[in-house]
């Protein structure tokens, strides 16, 4: 039997195309009795995830919590936010290490252990909630710093006892709810000896097991006992995942410099409450349970007092899109002589007769994305580093000649001819690597003459990590674009809150003429944002 013109053969079903949508879960992180590894203190512990590639099975950094000083039992409040396919086996793994600078690089750092597991093997567990024993597996020396590293070929064996990891899941609410309040405290317990105390709080959110899962830190208030905190922005899924009568508890603790911090009191409350205001039903005193135990006139340890209490709908980059943001795309050209020569076939930018080059490929995976977002489709491209006739003075800064350049991929090929290279910096041109490793500012943002950036900007993706030696260029250059991109809705969200800039409503249908009428399309308006 014949098959129909119009219906697709299963040799060309598109798997990703029909897969089920994914689940957002979060995964939270606290260790218990971790190594000790420095001399006068103890160790500054930071927790690594990797997730598992399912065709190469390469381990690929997923994210970092923050640094928590002076502990052994870290608590981290940073989480980690990701998909959960139940028909999927997702191997994940957690490095920590001691912090012993403000380095992104972790070789520079000690190795505290490691655990591995799969998602759903948390999220199997009793109460989503796994607890898994760190190991120190075999190593290999780091030729640079010297220093040993985790080699994770064998899945770490038993050894030292480094501690305990304790990994909780839960799933995601879709609120978009971003809560904004303000605390202050008055006549809290004095807890330093020739002072008063360093105050500060702490907020988990219950679980449906009881338990309770951090949430927010509060700054610490030096040397005072009725402290103002700062205003602070949570979003509600974080504070109570939605459910506006979950348990909130608070803790107050008065901080000491070596980790050990006092145990002022706590108190609970919940959104809802939270929601009503400043009001005399959010003034809570904070209560220590071992005091009230052994002292019967024992009243409380203070009070805690909500001063202000705002909460907004969350824009996401899809608002900033449907209001008609565009998002451009400008290429820089590299025509400096370090490239070599680009007719000899060991350059990068060698122009072969029979396929594209590499930087071509690379242009074209990204630009293919980039277009949908830019009405115009034309893209700039700008060289530097060439001496530029009549006088053959070296300029940073040129056009290139283009003509005809309705689409990206025209503009692409002018600029392939003029030898590409604006991504010099993911060669393996190892004198540039670390600094745009610093440049790009995940981990630790970039500073000049004392003045801190107001934003990580800069997505810096090692080319040579990306090039398949089976020849599949598809795919791997569709994970190159993928990793180029992945920041850009997430910086431009941060722009524009920074900024104060909502998103405009999206556009109404178009009205239909009268009968008769020529057909009008009023002109578009977009706000164009580089970022």
């Amino acid at each position: 039997m014949e098959q129909p013109e119009d219906m697709a053969s299963v040799s060309e079903f598109d798997s990703l195309a029909g897969s089920i949508p994914a689940t957002k879960v979060e995964i939270t992180v606290s260790c218990r009795n971790l190594l000790d590894k420095d001399m006068f203190s103890k160790s500054d512990p930071l927790c690594v995830m990797y997730t598992q590639g399912m065709e190469n099975k390469q381990w690929r950094e997923f994210g970092r919590t923050e640094v928590i000083d002076n502990t052994l039992n870290p608590d981290f409040v940073r989480k980690f936010i990701l998909d959960y396919f139940f028909e999927e086996k997702q191997n994940i793994r957690f490095d920590l290490y001691d912090v012993d600078s403000k380095s992104p690089d972790l070789s520079k750092h000690d190795f505290l252990g490691q655990a591995f597991c799969t998602l759903g093997e948390i999220v199997g567990s009793p109460g989503s909630r796994l607890e898994k024993p760190l190991t120190i597996g075999t190593f290999s020396l780091n030729a640079r710093t010297g220093k040993h590293i985790p080699s994770v070929s064998n899945g770490g064996v038993p050894g030292k006892k480094c501690g305990t990891i304790i990994l909780s899941v839960e799933e995601l609410s879709n609120c978009r709810d971003v809560a904004t309040m303000q605390f202050c405290a008055n006549k809290l317990d004095k807890k330093d000896f020739f002072g008063k105390s360093d105050p500060f709080l702490v907020f988990y959110r219950s679980n449906e097991d009881g338990t309770f899962t951090i949430c927010h830190k509060t700054e610490v208030m030096k040397n005072t006992l009725n402290p103002v905190w700062q205003t602070f922005s949570i979003p509600v899924r974080a504070l109570c995942n939605g459910d506006y009568d979950r348990t909130i508890k608070v803790e107050v603790y008065d901080w000491d410099r070596d980790g050990s911090h006092d145990f002022i009191g706590e108190f609970t409350t919940s959104y809802r409450e939270l929601a009503r205001g400043q009001s005399q039903f959010n003034i809570y005193e904070v209560v220590n349970p071992k005091k009230k135990m052994k002292k019967k006139k024992y009243l409380n340890s203070g009070t805690v007092t909500l001063l202000s209490f705002a909460v907004e709908s969350e824009c996401t980059f899809l608002d900033y899109i449907k209001g008609g943001t565009q998002i451009n795309f400008t290429v820089a050209i590299d025509f400096t002589a370090s490239n070599g020569n680009p007719s000899q076939s060991t350059s990068l930018h060698y122009m072969s007769p029979y396929q594209l080059n590499a930087y071509a490929l690379a242009l074209t995976a990204v630009g293919e994305i980039i277009q949908d977002y830019d009405s115009d489709k034309m893209f700039p491209a700008l060289g530097f580093g060439a001496k530029l006739p009549p006088d053959g003075r070296v300029s940073h800064e040129f056009p290139l000649a283009c003509s005809n350049c309705t689409r990206w991929l025209p503009v692409f090929r002018a600029a392939d001819h003029h030898r590409w290279g604006h991504l010099r910096h993911g060669t393996d041109q190892g004198s540039h690597r670390q600094s745009m490793v610093e440049l790009d500012g995940d981990d630790i943002r970039i500073s000049s003459r004392g003045k801190l950036a107001e934003r990580d900007i800069v997505q810096f993706v090692p080319f040579r990590d990306y090039v398949d030696r089976t020849g599949n260029h598809v795919l791997s250059m569709a994970r190159l674009a993928r990793d180029v991109l992945a920041e850009i809705p997430d910086q431009l969200v941060s722009y524009m809150k920074a900024q104060g800039i909502r998103p405009r409503p999206p556009p109404g249908p178009p009205a239909h003429p009268p009968s008769g009428s020529p057909p009008h399309s009023p002109p578009a308006s977009p706000m164009h944002t580089h970022i």
